[in-house]
């Protein structure tokens, strides 16, 4: 059983899509049973606590659903036994309009920093003296809104230690999304 509890901040409420600024406070507690990584031995439960936020700080003149938003979350897990993730942060922009007679296209820009624990031995054995370290991901998406409920959304990661490997060599990926919204 997994239970949430949060926080919320608001200091600008309006009805306006995407004209919020608001900041969440939570903790999530899973009372499952977990294996340690480096024994197999079971545990039980584990809780992370979490700050997000998302805060519109540009708004065009004339229209308030273009602009840019601004989002950040820092998650952090209490045990680096049972989580491969123990801390990540993720920070990144979206901007609404910005290219003329585009007007609900979106362009994102990510960046996140994961740690992964030192006590997974998901790509690791410990027989080769291969360590774990931290993952970096920066994102660059374009959401192109063509009408009829129909977005295509092209993306480009550039990820620097994939899964946290200090071994394995950084990569780039290019990505799209297509939706179909009825």
């Amino acid at each position: 059983m997994a239970v949430t509890g949060e926080v919320q901040l608001f200091f600008d409420r309006t009805a306006k899509a995407g004209s919020q600024r608001v900041v969440k406070l939570g903790i999530n507690h899973h009372s499952g049973d977990f294996s340690k990584f480096q024994t197999g031995e079971l545990t039980s439960g584990i809780t992370s606590y979490y700050l997000l936020s998302d805060w519109w700080v540009y708004q065009e003149a004339g229209n308030s659903d273009q602009g840019l938003g601004l989002f950040g979350s820092i998650v952090i897990n209490d045990d680096d036994e049972i989580a491969g993730l123990p801390v990540s942060f993720t920070f990144g922009g979206v901007y609404t309009g910005l290219i003329p007679t585009r007007d609900r296209d979106k362009l994102g820009l990510m960046l996140t920093i994961a740690d992964h624990s030192d006590n997974n031995t998901y790509t690791h054995d410990y027989v080769s003296g291969l360590e774990r370290g931290t993952e970096t991901l920066l994102e660059l998406t374009y959401n192109f809104k063509l009408g009829l409920g129909i977005e295509i959304m092209p993306s480009l990661q550039y990820i620097n230690q994939p899964n946290g490997s200090r071994d394995f060599d950084d990569v780039l990926v290019v990505g799209s999304k297509f939706n179909v919204n009825f």
